[in-house]
């Protein structure tokens, strides 16, 4: 069935599921990264865990779990979405030279950012 045909099951609703713009290119890529979504963001709740309170820019999540940005930035937005991470307030340059988000897991406390942002 074209992508553009395709009728949303009641439960695929996103974050749970990667978004689309109504664009039939938009649709066809959510399509295709679909079954692998949960397991991408697994990664990278699990690699921004790791960070710590430091957090990771989706950038630097890409450049760690070896993926392209344009496969981690969506999942940091589902995440987000999903109220797993949140922005730190804190801001670091990608490697194009704008500043990023830098997001932490959702339960990082004020505290553990001091310190660990104090180094």
């Amino acid at each position: 069935m074209p992508a553009a045909a395709r009728q949303p099951d009641l439960f695929d609703v996103y974050p749970d599921v990667p978004g689309a713009r109504p664009a039939d290119t938009s649709i066809a890529a959510a399509e295709s990264i679909a079954d692998g979504a949960t397991r991408l963001r697994e990664r990278v709740l699990a690699a921004i865990r790791e960070a710590g309170a430091l957090g990771l820019t989706p950038d630097e999540a890409a450049a760690q779990l070896e993926l392209t940005p344009f496969t981690t930035r969506p999942r940091f937005s589902e995440l987000a979405r999903m109220q797993l991470i949140s922005d730190s307030g804190f801001r670091r340059a990608n490697t194009s030279g704008r500043k990023a988000i830098v997001w932490w897991v959702a339960e990082t406390t004020p505290n553990q950012r001091d310190m660990e942002n104090d180094r």
